[in-house]
C-alpha cells in the first residue's frame, strides 16, 4: 500500500510540473518579471518601452525602472498649449484623488506627465501648471528631458496602438497604462479616458 501511495504521489508530482512548464511557453515571450498580481489580470500586454531618464520638477532624475511594482498612468502634455485635450488633464486631477481615497495613491499606483515640448517650457511655468491643477509630487510626476529624449519617448509610445498593432507616432492626449513590469496594458483616447474606467484597469493590475 505505501508503495502504491508513494508512486501516485510521484505521478501527481509530475502532471503538475508538466502544467506549470505549459503555463510557463506560453507567455515565454514576454519579459521575465517577479510574479505580482498583474500577471492574471485579463489584459492584454500592447508593448514595451524602452527605459528612459527624465527629471522631475523637484530635481531628481526619473527613470522607468524605478516605477518598476507600480501601476503607471502616463500621458505627454504641454503646460501653455491652447489645443491641450482638457479632458485628460482633469482626468488625472479627478484620478489622483481617487487614488488617494483608496490609500493607494504614490504607493501601488502613480501619475507621470511627461513634457511634450521642453524646449517650449521653463522650470516657473510648469510649477504654476502644477499648481493650478494641484499636482500632489508624492504620486504626480510632472517630468521633462531633453528634446532628443523626448521625441524619442513620443514616438515609441505613440506607435502603440489601442489594439496591440502599430499607430502613427501620435501621443497627442493619448493616456498609456502601464504594469508592475512596465508594459503596457491599455492605450487611452481623448474619447475613451474615463476615470472609472481607469481606474477600474488598474485595479485589475493591483
Amino acid at each position: 500500500m505505501r508503495r502504491a501511495v508513494g508512486r501516485s504521489a510521484i505521478v501527481g508530482i509530475g502532471v503538475v510540473l508538466l502544467l506549470i512548464g505549459a503555463r510557463t511557453s506560453v507567455r515565454g515571450d514576454l519579459p521575465s518579471s517577479p510574479r505580482t498580481p498583474g500577471d492574471v489580470s485579463p489584459l492584454p500586454v500592447i508593448g514595451a518601452v524602452p527605459d528612459f531618464a527624465l527629471r522631475s520638477l523637484e530635481g531628481p532624475g526619473v527613470r522607468l525602472r524605478d516605477l518598476r511594482g507600480k501601476v503607471v498612468v502616463l500621458t505627454f502634455g504641454c503646460s501653455h498649449c491652447t489645443d491641450e485635450p482638457v479632458a485628460v488633464v482633469e482626468g488625472f486631477g479627478r484620478l489622483q484623488q481617487a487614488l488617494k481615497g483608496r490609500g493607494i495613491f504614490g504607493r501601488k499606483g502613480v501619475l507621470v506627465f511627461v513634457v511634450r515640448h521642453p524646449d517650449r517650457e521653463t522650470g516657473t511655468g510648469l510649477r504654476m501648471f502644477a499648481a493650478r491643477i494641484g499636482v500632489d509630487p508624492y504620486g504626480w510626476l510632472i517630468l521633462g528631458g531633453s528634446p532628443q529624449v523626448t521625441e524619442h519617448l513620443r514616438d515609441r509610445f505613440g506607435r502603440l496602438g489601442a489594439d496591440g498593432t502599430p499607430g502613427p507616432a501620435d501621443t497627442r492626449g493619448r493616456v498609456f497604462l502601464m504594469d508592475y513590469a512596465g508594459r503596457v496594458r491599455r492605450v487611452y483616447t481623448p474619447e475613451t479616458f474615463r476615470v472609472d474606467a481607469v481606474l477600474a484597469d488598474m485595479e485589475r493590475l493591483l
